[in-house]
C-alpha cells in the first residue's frame, strides 16, 4: 500500500464530503473502527490503461445525514436516494483520486454499483491494494479502498 496515496484518498473524499454535503471530517486520530452497522457500500470500477475499483463502505448514520444535506431535503430521504447519493459521492471520490494514483492523463470509465452482496466488496483477483482510508464524522464513519492491478500504477 502506498501511504502517500492514502493521504490523498482521504483529502480527496473529505474534500467532497465537506464540498458536497457540508459535513466536516473529525480529526484523523478520531477515525476508529466504527461499531455502527453498515449503513451502505458502492463499488466504482474503473476501466481504461489500468482497471480497479473504489470500495466504499458508510457506517452508522452518516448515509442519511450525507444524502439529506446532497439533496437539500428537510426530512431524510428514501433508501433509494440514499443510495444515489452514495453512488454519487462515490464516483466523484473515484475519478478525484485517479490522478493522484496514476498517470494523470489516463482516461477511464466508470461504473458504479451497490455492492449489497459481500462478495462485491472484494477485488478482483490479481488486483492489490494501493491505498486505504478512514474518515470519521459526528454522524458515522467511512471507510475506502483503493485497489487496482499491481504493475500497472
Amino acid at each position: 500500500m502506498n501511504t502517500t496515496i492514502a493521504n490523498d484518498l482521504y483529502k480527496v473524499a473529505a474534500e467532497a464530503f465537506e464540498n458536497t454535503c457540508g459535513l466536516l471530517t473529525l480529526p484523523p486520530a478520531e477515525a476508529q473502527e466504527s461499531e455502527a452497522a453498515l449503513a451502505g457500500c458502492v463499488r466504482v470500477d474503473f476501466k481504461g490503461p489500468v482497471n480497479g475499483a473504489l470500495i466504499v463502505q458508510v457506517c452508522g448514520p452518516l448515509l442519511a445525514v450525507m444524502a439529506q444535506h446532497m439533496l437539500e431535503e428537510k426530512t431524510t430521504p428514501s433508501v433509494l436516494a440514499q443510495t444515489d447519493a452514495l453512488q454519487e459521492i462515490s464516483n466523484m471520490i473515484c475519478g478525484n483520486i485517479l490522478p493522484y494514483a496514476v498517470d494523470p492523463q489516463w482516461i477511464f470509465y466508470m461504473v458504479p454499483m451497490v455492492a449489497g452482496n459481500p462478495d462485491q466488496r472484494r477485488p478482483s483477483p490479481g488486483w492489490t491494494l494501493w491505498a486505504e482510508a478512514r474518515v470519521a464524522f459526528e454522524e458515522g464513519s467511512m471507510d475506502l479502498k483503493l485497489y487496482g492491478e499491481p504493475e500497472r500504477r
